[in-house]
């Protein structure tokens, strides 16, 4: 079930349709998502994908660090699109199966190289989220739900 009306480009304009075009135009290649939303005001859409762009197609961080520090925190919130989206651009960066399954077990990941490893257990550390304010999402629920078991964690 789709909880916003898809977005319709024809019907934006002014600021709206500037930022649209933007982030369609720009490396994400489309609007989806959090982006959908984050339209209705179009001035944080716009921080919030500049943000975005600089920390992912800019950013100082190699390919597949980046995609695990996406998925361990996608991991972490239950943030299942941040999850689905990104399961596959870290394949693709490299990022090993292994590891991507560990993340969605909350399960520490084995790395072979030691700097990994250390920089995954910190951030691992906190996965039993007892007393977190935050409840999971219920994922029975989700457009998500009936996916493949390694595109998002249960």
């Amino acid at each position: 079930m789709q909880r916003l009306p898809k977005l319709d480009p024809g019907t934006l304009a002014g600021r709206k349709r500037e930022v649209y075009d933007t982030i369609a135009g720009g490396p994400r290649g489309g609007v989806r998502g959090p982006f959908v939303a984050l339209l209705q005001c179009p001035d944080i859409a716009d921080y919030v994908q500049g943000l975005g762009a600089h920390l992912r197609f800019e950013g100082a961080l190699p390919g597949p660090l980046r995609e695990l520090a996406i998925l361990m925190t996608a991991r972490f919130w239950t943030a299942a699109y941040e999850w689905c989206a990104h399961v596959t651009i870290a394949e693709k960066e490299g990022l090993a199966l292994e590891v991507i399954t560990a993340i969605s077990d909350k399960k520490t990941p084995e790395f072979h190289r030691p700097r990994k490893r250390r920089c995954t257990i910190s951030a691992g550390k906190p996965w039993n989220n007892a007393g977190s304010a935050t409840p999971p999402l219920p994922w029975s629920s989700t457009p998500w739900a009936g996916r493949e078991r390694r595109n998002w964690p249960r």
